[in-house]
């Protein structure tokens, strides 16, 4: 930041600080560390208090310096003590929105009682952000809230469950959560409480999960706008959700899961009309479910922008079959496509697929405006490996160049403004090197040779 010297001058001499209090805060406030969890970090307030008395006075006179706290209780430690500091700190915060991220390692001594979670609750009517780590039958102990500023609330624990333990944190919550992460045996319980989260911007699910259940849930949650499902395996289930599942808000769904999972029974019963943001991460060498795919993309295919496929296997045995999933995505423009493991997404056919984009699709195909597959992508990035090595380096080479010669980069805003990026990796098996090219914007097409060792790695 820059300080105008008159802001200087003034407070300037032998026994006078060299910086005006307010703006000192400012710098303090600017300088806050912020981690992954968006939770400040505690080091910089405390530090900044020992540096002089004149320090000290500025720092505890900076409500903002207090209002991020992030207490972790390991083994052996004293919850009193941590509780006591975390009162310590919030008590200069003022009375704005606070951020609080409780990390516990260990059980207390008294079954009945949780310092930590006492002061929590104290201070929830202020909660904004609250992230809270801890063993799961501690978890009864926060008390049920008025949280009336509470939007983003994570939750991890320790997957044991106390049956002597059923109250449940997000039944508590439910009124005023916005975002919401969470481990599937954690929100399994809702099955027979009927939630409305009314509020619910925001759903991370991830575990082992039940179709059934899920939909369930979903069919609570039909206000998100961002969902992200990850499934390790899927229970084996015989009846199926009789109900489809119209979620009319959505915008983005991220899929992750493996083979055998039974995505298909929780996509097929999903209609998404909204959906602009598909991105899909397939992994142990599941074929994609293309037909289930197909079951939410036409409801959205006008409006999908951002398609993203990671997948350790082939996209489908069949190579038409993926250009029919992507045929009516008119608006896309953003693709990704990667193979995991140096997999090979299009099963030998990455020349077909390349060479599908350049070719017009005639006038009966659709309006003057979108001639060709994907008529408004923007961005375009590929990677895999060929494990067909007989497979023409030369081929790939002129398809994908012709790929870029026939979209160039325009200036304004026509309808089809041309690729702004093009990068393809690809790796045919048994060469010495890595085949790059990429080309962003008006720049001149690059060509370069990667080592094989660390691109098969990814």
């Amino acid at each position: 930041m820059t300080v105008p010297v008159a802001q200087i001058a003034p407070s300037a001499g032998p026994n006078s600080p060299t910086l005006p209090p307010e703006l000192l805060s400012d710098i303090f406030t600017r300088c806050l560390a912020i981690d992954h969890r968006g939770v400040a970090s505690t080091a910089p307030s405390f530090i900044l208090t020992r540096v002089s008395r004149y320090w000290r006075d500025v720092a505890f006179s900076t409500p903002r310096l207090w209002r991020e706290v992030g207490v972790k209780v390991n083994e052996n430690e004293r919850f009193e003590a941590k509780a006591a500091f975390m009162r310590w700190w919030l008590s200069y915060s003022g009375d704005g929105p606070l951020t609080i991220s409780l990390t516990e390692s260990c059980d207390y001594s008294l079954p009945f009682a949780s310092p930590t979670m006492d002061v929590i609750s104290e201070y929830l009517y202020r909660c904004e952000t609250l992230f809270i780590c801890v063993p799961e039958p501690r978890i009864h102990f926060l008390r049920t809230p008025h949280a009336p500023l509470l939007c983003n609330i994570t939750v991890e624990y320790d997957s044991r469950i106390d049956a002597a333990h059923r109250r449940d944190l997000s039944l508590a919550f439910a009124p005023y959560v916005r975002e919401l992460v969470v481990e599937w045996t954690y929100l399994q319980r809702l099955r027979p409480c009927s939630v409305q989260w009314t509020r619910l911007h925001t759903l991370d699910l991830h575990g082992i999960l039940s179709a059934y259940a899920t939909l369930e849930v979903l069919q609570e949650c039909s206000s998100l706008k961002h969902c992200d499902l990850t499934f390790y395996e899927l229970e084996d289930e015989e009846d199926a959700y009789p109900l489809v599942v119209h979620m009319n808000e959505l915008e983005s769904l991220v899929l992750s899961y493996g083979d055998g999972c039974g995505i298909n029974d929780v996509l097929r019963q999903l209609c998404t009309p909204r959906l602009t943001s598909l991105h899909i991460i397939a992994a142990d060498m599941c074929e994609v479910p293309l037909d289930v795919w197909r079951s939410i993309v036409p409801k959205s295919g006008s409006s999908l922008k951002d398609l993203s496929i990671r997948c350790e296997g082939c996209i489908t045995a069949s190579f038409e079959a993926f250009l029919d999933l992507l045929r009516p995505m008119n608006d896309l423009e953003d693709l990704a496509i990667t193979g995991i493991l140096g997999g090979d997404p299009f099963d030998g056919f990455a020349e077909d697929f390349f060479r599908a984009l350049t070719i017009p699709l005639g006038e009966d195909q659709g309006p003057l405006t979108a001639r060709t597959l994907l008529p408004r992508l923007r961005e375009f990035n590929v990677t895999g490996v060929s494990r067909n090595i007989t497979q023409s380096e030369l081929c790939l080479d002129v398809c994908i160049q012709s790929l870029s010669s026939s979209r160039p980069e325009r200036y304004g805003t026509g309808v089809n403004p041309g690729l702004r990026l093009l990068c393809v990796q690809w790796y045919v098996q048994g060469d010495a090197y890595v085949r790059s090219w990429c080309r962003q914007g008006c720049d001149h097409f690059v060509e370069k040779q990667e080592d094989p060792s660390a691109f098969t790695d990814k």
